[in-house]
């Protein structure tokens, strides 16, 4: 076959490969997509709706479901709990492991290995077992009711990963640029906040975004170390909320007549 018959070949080829990614891609986004439309639609039905008519457009639309969560005191103050304690997790998270993970990958001692060992160790243990001395420890210190209570074992929790993946990126970093760095008079110190740090922030990014990710859906550590109402967190106080609307549910469309009238009791 000439030349020009497989360059003919491939360009026919191509655009039905094309198709075929964007015909993925979009399925893929539907399978994104759909579930928080579902979700935010039924923001908008009653306890009745939703057990009578889960995935059809709500009828009437119940506009106060909205609007009385977000004229609510309660839940902007949960929203702000939460905002202070992801952002303050992720940044001792943050901080931390780039500097444990630049000594790490960039210094050769006695013992690296083992320190990085006990870092990886450190995934494999749940938060389950530490419950109860945690929450001890919490008392002792008197940081009960106190976002630090929440923010500082969330944030030991979080090192482990977040070393292990900046100490990979760190690694790959060429000695020759350090090399150069010191060649120029750069400090230690220098070369990791103005050469290396830059250098990782695609790093930096995906392990903030993790940490962030991580500490947002926990409801047990916050349960753990916060019992009043002013101090826990949106999902805290999600995962603690007693469910009457589902049992209501449940208890119309058993009384309910084969008419849809209810039954007399």
């Amino acid at each position: 076959m000439s030349l020009a018959a497989q360059g003919h070949a491939g360009r026919r080829s191509r655009p039905a490969g094309l198709v075929i990614t964007y015909v993925l891609a979009g399925v893929l986004g539907l399978t994104i997509i759909l579930p928080v439309v579902f979700g935010v639609l039924g923001g908008f039905k009653d306890t009745g709706q939703l057990a009578d008519n889960a995935l059809g457009l709500p009828h009437p639309w119940v506009v106060s479901n909205y609007t009385g969560i977000l004229t609510s005191g309660l839940f902007w103050r949960q929203v702000g709990n939460s905002t202070l304690i992801a952002v303050g997790t992720a940044l001792i998270v943050v901080g931390v492991a780039a500097c444990a993970a630049f000594v790490l990958a960039r210094f050769a001692f006695r013992g690296r290995e083992f320190l990085a060992m006990l870092f990886a160790i450190g995934l494999m243990f749940p938060f389950a077992v530490a419950i109860l001395p945690l929450f001890v420890l919490l008392r002792t210190f008197e940081l009960l009711d106190n976002p630090f209570g929440v923010i500082l074992p969330q944030a030991a929790f979080g090192l482990p990963v977040t070393i292990i993946i900046l100490r990979s990126f760190f690694r790959v970093i060429p000695r020759e640029v350090e090399e150069a760095a010191t060649m120029d008079g750069c400090s230690t110190f220098r070369f990791f906040w103005s050469i290396l740090l830059p250098m990782a922030r695609p790093a930096l990014a995906t392990v903030s975004v993790l940490a962030i990710v991580i500490t947002t859906p926990t409801g047990g550590r916050s349960r753990s170390a916060s019992s009043s109402s002013r101090r826990s967190t949106r999902p805290t106080t999600h995962a603690c909320s007693p469910t009457p609307s589902w049992r209501w549910s449940r208890r119309s469309r058993s009384t309910r007549s084969p008419s849809g009238s209810s039954s007399a009791a």
